[in-house]
């Protein structure tokens, strides 16, 4: 069961670990991408981040596939921090494009 409390543990503990990365010493590039067991999860941790100030965006199979092409294009160029993905998304592959 995703509740408010689950989410802010999540939340704060991928804080953790950006924070943990942004102290490595790794390539510039520094994304980060969550995955969610459902839509509501997805959207509701994206929000939290987003009220803490960090740019995350929520991908998921309810969207429309424009939202999710604006969603991973913002986070493939850098834009958006943080993408949260439904683990069940299966309806836009775009997902596996992000290498690109």
């Amino acid at each position: 069961v995703h509740t408010a409390l689950s989410a802010a543990r999540i939340v704060s503990a991928v804080l953790s670990i950006i924070q943990k990365r942004d102290e490595a010493n790794l390539p510039p590039r520094k994304h980060t991408l969550c995955f969610c067991s459902s839509c509501k999860c997805s959207d509701e941790t994206a929000a939290l981040f987003v009220q803490k100030g960090v740019s995350a965006v929520s991908v998921h199979s309810k969207q429309s596939a424009q939202t999710i092409s604006r969603n991973l294009s913002q986070f493939r160029q850098g834009r958006v921090k943080i993408a949260y993905y439904e683990q069940k998304q299966q309806k836009h592959p775009k997902f596996w494009q992000l290498r690109k």
